[in-house]
């Protein structure tokens, strides 16, 4: 785990007093009015604690995380703590801004959108039931395998999400496929793939067209 530097302070300038003119009376504390516009900073993120900040998609890395922001949105904001486990990489999500550090900080108050539907890991028991260990953030909880999907504990599984994380709750699923034991390299590939929901095969179209191109290349 990374040792996190800790806040800089500002330096203070104390203000100027002026002369109060003959019975000049300062106004009392006011609490803006609730039509008042929040002043925002130069990123759009609200100045008042508790406003909705900065959008960005966020780089999970398990005990901390960056949201990356958009073009002209200034730089990346750094991540840590409870809201992390909301949130997977790839996602879309909301952060309220920090104030006292040199850093751009925060914390994940929304998810905007999800990168994916499904989850990989590694299938471990859990008291009488069973949860799925990805390589980065908390496990999942399974609710049940789908048919003819036979849990294997230590092997990788896909789970498709059925419930989100909460601050209250982790995330929920159902196993949808056992890929194998992790220590094969084609299930590692497999596996990579699957988290990037990204296909494994070619469209049925495409292998149609390339059953007419000769198995060897022919000279001119």
């Amino acid at each position: 785990m990374l040792a996190e530097p800790g806040p800089v302070q500002n330096d203070k300038v104390d203000s100027v007093r002026r002369p109060r003119r003959k019975g000049f009376k300062s106004p009392p504390n006011q609490k803006p009015s609730r039509h008042q516009k929040p002043r925002r900073d130069a990123h759009g993120a609200q100045a008042a604690h508790g406003g909705p900040g900065v959008e960005g998609r966020l780089e999970n890395h398990g005990t901390f995380g960056f949201v990356v922001c958009g073009p002209g949105e200034g730089e990346d904001i750094y991540v840590k703590g409870a809201s992390l486990r909301l949130a997977s990489s790839g996602d879309r999500v909301r952060v309220r801004l920090s104030r006292g550090s040199g850093r751009r900080e925060g914390e994940i108050v929304e998810v905007v959108t999800r990168s994916r539907t499904t989850m990989v890991g590694v299938l471990r028991r859990a008291g009488g039931g069973w949860v799925l260990a990805p390589r980065e953030g908390e496990p999942l909880a399974v609710e049940s395998f789908k048919k003819d999907v036979a849990p294997r504990e230590g092997s990788v599984a896909v789970a498709r999400v059925t419930r989100w994380p909460t601050m209250e709750k982790h995330a929920a699923g159902v196993i949808q496929e056992v890929l194998g034991p992790s220590s094969k390299p084609k299930v590692r590939v497999s596996a990579a793939l699957r988290e990037r929901e990204l296909p494994e095969a070619f469209p049925h179209d495409v292998l149609q067209e390339s059953e007419r191109f000769p198995d060897k290349v022919q000279p001119d």
